[in-house]
């Protein structure tokens, strides 16, 4: 068990440093070109609002695409405020680290 929870922080602190911000789409600032009337409207612009869904560089957000491992992840660390630099991250890497007691 205790191997187990090596490995499981080990992962979320490799997941975490990986590289996912390249892959996820940026904040479009002039407003989600393609959104308008969409039926799940209000509850993107409020996620955009909140910091942790963004729209891609040409402004669109593309509401019937399929989002990629890479956007969920980042939409994931977003949502819940896990960035490299927290506490918990911190935490995960010095335990990932420790040997068995």
């Amino acid at each position: 068990m205790k191997h187990w929870k090596r490995g499981l922080c080990g992962l979320l602190a490799a997941v975490l440093m990986a590289p996912v911000g390249l892959a996820a789409p940026v904040n479009g600032e002039k407003g989600l070109s393609d959104l308008e009337g969409h039926w799940a409207q209000k509850e993107v612009e409020a996620a955009v609002a909140s910091g942790w869904v963004d729209g891609y560089p040409d402004g669109s957000f593309k509401p019937e695409k399929s989002i990629t491992r890479a956007e969920f992840t980042k939409m994931l660390l977003d949502a819940i405020h896990l960035t490299p630099d927290s506490e918990t991250v911190a935490w995960m890497k010095v335990h990932a680290k420790m040997e068995d007691i």
